[in-house]
């Protein structure tokens, strides 16, 4: 039987020891010491800096295991003003394959003021995720800070990215903290990005949940949520489709605790107070324009000024009760105002819904002030000239009648179908020196 001399067997034993525990647990040493040294923080801050377009900090970035990647204190913040945008005390990077997962274990916060930069990097992140085949998000509570005790928490945030084709979809899910019932689904984004050669294309689809969610939150995204006032919560259905350049928005849903002060305020001179519901059957934006809507709105106590009271029964043709225009005061007390409406290019439709009658649109305590008009369908142009006094004009040239044309579904000169035109436009015609050029 083969065997091997003594000395032999000793240096074998002596390399093997080397070998095996020696140089592991050297690596092991040198690895420990490399990741503390600030060099490798500030390696791991420039890669999250570059992938995210922030300004990154750490307070150490270490690896458990093969595999993973734990980064503690981390810090995003603007790289131009050096603003704080989110603080994220634990944030676990696994790769397993061409996946990604990335979990938040602590509570984790966000300047709700600055939602806009993140809004904008998960629509670039969504484009540019070829690189991976699937990416998951799970984070246990995420608050959106918005400072003056308007915080708003999301907890059970999932979400994944997934790319598919020549496709990528990004679903992200989550819970309002403090929710009424803490097993629903909660409220659902998902975005997706075609990567069309001809006519690329995004699609943004958005379910509340059960709970109302505060339009505040949104603002920074969309400024206009602003005019709703900072109690005002939506609950209900977006999508939204963008090609090209082009847009289109369908809205269905309700908007409730909204105030009407701040509202028409915006547009008008008028005065008209209360809290309001607005219940949104339908509703259709093309590239910022309004092109239908459907929909209820109640809102009471308040006031209503007088001058929009008559502008109202002017160019509306609302019936108004004479006692209100032949009284004094410049403010009227109402109880409850309920009406329904359509609103297209062919004209606005205004019905009264007052509960106990007919066609009552505005009471007070003891009887009905504003009734619905007589006629049917009238020019949306005329909705303008209510909010704002036309004076001598027909639609007096100021900004808040602009910002209401833009808005609004007026009518175009030239013959249309579906809001589209309905034959090329037609050769310009001009005259010159007596003749008549196509």
């Amino acid at each position: 039987m083969f065997s091997l001399h003594e000395a032999t067997k000793i240096h074998v034993c002596r390399a093997a020891f080397v070998a095996l525990v020696v140089i592991p647990t050297a690596l092991v040493l040198i690895y420990s010491f490399v990741i503390r040294l600030p060099h490798y923080t500030q390696a791991h801050e420039q890669a999250i800096a570059a992938q995210l377009g922030m300004k990154a900090k750490l307070s150490r970035a270490s690896s458990p295991r093969p595999g993973m990647m734990l980064y503690e204190g981390l810090e995003l913040s603007d790289p131009d003003t050096h603003q704080l945008l989110a603080r994220l005390p634990f944030v676990e990077v696994r790769a397993e394959d061409e996946d990604v997962h990335l979990r938040l274990p602590h509570p984790a916060t966000i300047n709700g003021a600055r939602l806009d930069v993140f809004w904008n990097l998960t629509r670039d992140q969504v484009r540019q995720a070829r690189a991976w085949r699937e990416v998951h998000l799970e984070a246990q509570n995420l608050t959106l800070h918005f400072g003056e005790g308007d915080d708003q928490s999301l907890t059970d945030l999932h979400g994944r990215i997934d790319n598919i084709g020549e496709e990528t979809r990004l679903q992200l899910v989550g819970r309002r903290a403090g929710a009424k019932n803490a097993t629903d689904q909660g409220a659902e984004l998902i975005i997706s990005w075609r990567r069309d050669p001809v006519a690329p294309s995004s699609t943004i689809q958005f379910v509340s949940g059960p709970t109302p969610l505060p339009c505040s939150s949104a603002a920074p995204i969309w400024p206009i949520l602003t005019q709703l006032g900072r109690g005002s919560q939506f609950q209900g259905r977006i999508a939204v489709v963008e090609c090209q350049g082009h847009w289109r928005a369908e809205f269905a849903g309700q908007l409730s605790d909204v105030d009407l002060d701040r509202s028409v305020g915006q547009h008008s001179i008028h005065q008209l107070t209360g809290p309001a519901t607005a219940t949104i059957e339908h509703l259709a934006i093309e590239d910022g324009r309004i092109e239908s809507a459907s929909g209820k709105l109640t809102s009471g106590p308040g006031v209503i000024g007088r001058s929009f009271v008559e502008a109202a029964q002017r160019h509306l043709q609302l019936r108004v009760l004479n006692e209100v225009l032949l009284g004094s005061g410049s403010l009227i007390s109402y109880k409850q105002l309920a009406l329904a409406f359509e609103l297209s290019a062919a004209g606005l439709t205004v019905h009264g819904t007052l509960p106990g009658t007919t066609d009552g649109i505005l009471a007070s305590e003891r009887r009905v002030l504003i009734s619905e008009p007589t006629a049917d369908a009238q020019p949306v142009v005329n909705l303008v000239r209510t909010l704002v006094p036309p004076d001598n004009l027909q639609v007096p040239a100021t900004r808040e009648t602009d910002a209401l044309t833009r808005a609004l579904p007026i009518p175009s000169i030239h013959p249309t179908v579906n809001g589209r035109p309905a034959t090329p436009q037609a050769k310009a015609t001009r005259v010159h020196n007596g003749s008549t050029v196509k």
